[in-house]
C-alpha cells in the first residue's frame, strides 16, 4: 500500500486518470466519464482520446443523476475505467 500526495484536486484527477489508462491499456482503451465530471477529469479523458483511447460520456438527467441504464449500455469488455462524479459543487 503507498500513499500519494499531491498538489490538489486537480493534478490528483489528472494523474489517476492518466495513470489508470496507460496501466491498464493492455485489456482495452476504452473510458467512460459522466457528461457532467470535472474539467480535470473531462480534459484529462479528452486528452487521453488524442492519444488513441476510445471515451464514452455516461448521460445524465436534469438533476445531474446518471443513467444508469444508458451507463451499462456504454460498458465493454475493453472498457477498463468508469469515472462518475458522486457530488458536485456546482
Amino acid at each position: 500500500d503507498e500513499i500519494f500526495f499531491t498538489s490538489g484536486g486537480t493534478e490528483g484527477d489528472n494523474w489517476l486518470i492518466k495513470g489508470v489508462a496507460f496501466e491498464k491499456a493492455q485489456f482495452g482503451k476504452h473510458i467512460i466519464v459522466s457528461a457532467i465530471e470535472h474539467p480535470a477529469v473531462k480534459e484529462s479523458a479528452l486528452w487521453l482520446k488524442s492519444q488513441g483511447f476510445e471515451v464514452d460520456f455516461a448521460p445524465v438527467d436534469k438533476k445531474g443523476l446518471v443513467d444508469v441504464e444508458a451507463l451499462a449500455g456504454l460498458i465493454r469488455p475493453d472498457t477498463i475505467l468508469v469515472s462518475i462524479m458522486a457530488v458536485t459543487n456546482e
